[in-house]
């Protein structure tokens, strides 16, 4: 009975409460809201509904615990326990979540009515702060980047006070790892992780980030299901407007040897990391960058990778922006590679590098990139020399294959000499394994003096089109042979460049024929050339055998050979497709394919669009 008659006094309070609540403010254009003892909302104004978007029905089954964005619980259990001490709370920021989940920046505070010590009620006011500046805009977007590479992080990740070791900002592997859901994290402290055993030793480290500034300690840690894990703890100290917080990773050492070769691995490390966001400006760069492109992280964060560090091809031409890896990760969200261009360090000499860019994706949308790249000086010597090598050793062969040849053609033609059925089938079988011999020597030759820049590029205003026209017509024979129907599709449009015209026809009739070769009698070939205003694209398509999956990143390889491709053509060297990509890429060109076993092979070549004659070549001529 008394319990009854306590409880409906409050319920009637709180009823008034609403009422007189709705003739105050119900028109205001802050936010204004109602809230009990346990959270629950008994009113909010017609602004609080437009802005999170709930009815003022929806919003008396919720909490306000359930619109508070998780960083913010912890803030939010400190506000109410100050409440109940009496304490003000005035200029409140924090960020609640509205019904389609997108988060709204609040600015204002919360007052108590107390009744036998106990509250009764809260009331909010608050201003949305969202859309404030084009400054909260950006910090929106840096800090969403922020979250996304925390989030991303293959550890666990966390930020504690140091007073009180409550925890302010957590990455989803911590909750993974440990069981606990946002809420339950938002109450709890680091400490309450640590096993009962390794408590006092992590206590000593965290004191000593006052000394140091930075710590690391091993600790076993117990997540909430009572599973007990050896963590690797790393931290450093930062203070922010006056408060003490600790920052730190956890990596799980659970298999010491992988633990070891980590370490091992990150202590040798070479290369160069770069972190930018969806306008290709800096965030970081680590040490291993800075050394190779003589950059520090503190003059470079904030400004444009691609202004700050030039990108050239081998003939010290500039990349434009699109052509950088980068821009393509960023534009096709795709990882992009390529190790033909050279970067220009900060005092101007180059070195070539390898790149790979790999985009960062927040919610299906790309904010940013990581290249990673290093230093190919010494893999470019290397290639040198071994180009040097087989260049030599081709020229040598030469002669005594020319040789061979001259003699197995005059025993087979010679009718003055008296050779019998056998000896010439042993004839016959000399000569083409000679053939095949001159032909690897020729294609290395070809390669090695490419490589080696000795071979004089002819430059001249060329038709790509008539270039295909050309191979198809060459290559008719075989077509023929294979009954193989050819399909093609060349641009009305002009599609000239000036470029090495004997170069580029080789390039190109070294695909077309490895598309005959590949198909089976009866396939299709199809070729395609289309012209656009700063390239132009050439499509070289087969239905023929395709490459396997496991394959596909040895394509280019000089020498390499698909296993079926070895059972097909046994006269290939796996050399043409090698040839073909140094070719294009010579003249800032680019080669790439798709394919499927037994479906069929497209490759794609996009060569640049050169409407004068390189200044070089006039003044030569």
């Amino acid at each position: 009975m008394n319990k009854n008659t306590e409880i409906q006094p409050r319920e009637t309070k709180i009823t008034h409460l609403e009422d007189r609540y709705r003739d105050l403010f119900e028109n205001e254009d802050d936010l204004i809201q109602g809230v009990d003892e346990t959270g629950r909302f008994f009113y909010v104004n017609k602004k609080w509904q437009e802005v999170l978007g709930y009815t003022s029905e929806e919003s008396k089954d919720m909490k306000f615990q359930d619109i508070i964005a998780p960083d913010y619980l912890s803030v939010y259990q400190d506000i109410f326990t100050g409440l109940k001490a009496g304490k003000k709370t005035d200029e409140i920021e924090t960020t609640l979540i509205n019904k389609e989940g997108k988060k709204i920046d609040i600015k204002g505070n919360i007052s108590a009515q107390i009744e036998d010590d106990n509250i009764l009620i809260t009331r909010g006011i608050f201003k949305n702060t969202s859309q404030n500046s084009t400054v909260a805009h950006t910090l929106e977007i840096e800090r969403q980047f922020s979250d996304a590479l925390i989030d991303s992080f293959p550890n666990i990740f966390y930020v504690f006070r140091a007073d009180n070791l409550r925890i302010v900002r957590w990455n989803k592997n911590l909750e993974g790892i440990f069981g606990y859901s946002n809420l339950e994290t938002a109450d709890m402290k680091m400490s309450d992780f640590i096993v009962d055993s390794d408590k006092e030793k992590v206590g000593v480290a965290i004191a000593d980030i006052a000394k140091t500034g930075s710590v690391k300690v091993e600790a076993h840690v117990k997540s909430k299901d009572g599973k007990i894990i050896p963590y690797l703890f790393s931290a450093v100290g930062v203070t922010i407007a006056g408060i003490g917080y600790v920052i730190g990773t956890g990596i799980d050492i659970t298999d010491l040897e992988v633990k070891s070769r980590l370490e091992a691995l990150l202590a040798s490390m070479g290369d160069g990391v770069v972190a930018v966001d969806a306008k290709e400006n800096i965030m970081f760069i680590n040490e291993q960058a800075e050394h190779m492109i003589g950059w520090k992280n503190k003059e470079v964060t904030g400004g444009s990778w691609v202004s700050l560090v030039r990108a050239e091809f081998e003939d010290g031409t500039m990349l434009a922006e699109e052509e950088r890896p980068i821009y393509a990760a960023i534009k096709s969200g795709h990882r992009e590679s390529q190790n033909s261009y050279y970067y220009v360090k900060k005092n101007g000499v180059r070195f070539p590098v390898s790149i790979t860019s790999t985009p960062i994706k927040l919610d299906d949308r790309i904010i940013g990139a990581v290249i990673v790249f290093r230093d190919i000086t010494d893999e470019k010597e290397i290639d040198k020399t071994k180009s040097e090598i087989i260049s030599l050793t081709s020229h040598q062969l030469k002669a005594p294959l020319s040789a061979i040849n001259w003699y197995t053609e005059l025993l087979l033609t010679d009718k003055e000499r008296s050779v019998t059925r056998k000896q010439k089938e042993y004839i016959d079988i000399i000569d083409r394994n000679n053939q095949k011999m001159i032909a690897l020597v020729n294609a290395l030759l070809s390669v090695s003096m490419v490589e080696m820049g000795t071979i004089s590029a002819v430059i001249e205003l060329t038709d790509l089109s008539l270039i295909m026209k050309l191979i198809e017509e060459e290559l008719a024979p075989q077509i023929k042979e294979k009954d193989l129907q050819v399909n093609m599709q060349y641009d009305t449009n002009e599609v000239t460049t000036f470029t090495d015209k004997n170069l580029i026809h080789t390039a190109l009739q070294n695909i077309v024929a490895n598309a005959i070769h590949y198909t089976d009698k009866g396939g299709t070939i199809s070729l395609s050339v289309k012209g656009y205003e700063k390239e132009i694209v050439i499509e070289i398509a087969d239905t023929g055998y395709g490459i396997p999956e496991n394959q596909k990143k040895y394509i280019f390889t000089k020498l390499f050979r698909t296993e079926h491709a070895k059972k097909v053509n046994q006269k290939g060297s796996g050399l043409g497709l090698y040839l073909s990509k140094i070719i294009f890429e010579k003249f800032n060109g680019k080669i790439r394919f798709e394919s499927r076993v037994d479906e069929g092979t497209t490759f794609y070549i996009t060569i640049p669009r050169v409407t004068k004659k390189p200044l070089s070549e006039q003044e030569e001529n």
